[in-house]
């Protein structure tokens, strides 16, 4: 059980704000797992090599 609504919502509103609530918390989950994912795929070992060679200025 979450511990988002501790109290049953008496109200419309409640019921509306605890609704609210949980798919904040979805979209944070499913936010989270694509940075694990962008994380995963930086750290691999070609995408690092990559990303630390120096830039080309031209000079």
């Amino acid at each position: 059980m979450s511990n988002i609504a501790v109290f049953p919502p008496r109200t419309s509103e409640d019921r509306a704000r605890v609704a609210d609530v949980a798919n904040a918390r979805d979209r944070i989950l499913t936010i989270a797992v694509e940075l694990d994912r962008i994380l995963e795929a930086l750290s691999q070992e070609s995408l690092r090599a990559a990303c630390e060679q120096r830039p080309r200025t031209g000079t």
